[in-house]
């Protein structure tokens, strides 16, 4: 990705979730940045997260999902 001109992308297909990061859960994103790669999900999957993307840094989302990807 750094010899492409995105510096990021988020990810919002759970089929597309599973492939890249190996999490099964039926709510979350992927947010991926050159330097990073986030799993963003809500209270209820946080240790399953954990145990299933351990390459991802995992978020517990608890408001507005915009907001916080804005935040990273």
């Amino acid at each position: 990705m750094q010899n492409d001109k995105y510096d990021s992308f988020l990810i919002t297909n759970p089929k597309n979730i599973y492939y890249i990061s190996g999490f099964t859960g039926t709510s979350a994103v992927l947010f991926i940045t050159t330097q990073e790669n986030f799993l963003i999900t809500d209270f209820r999957y946080i240790q399953q997260a954990n145990e299933q993307a351990s390459n991802f840094n995992i978020i517990e989302c608890k408001n507005n999902l915009w907001d916080l990807v804005m935040g990273i």
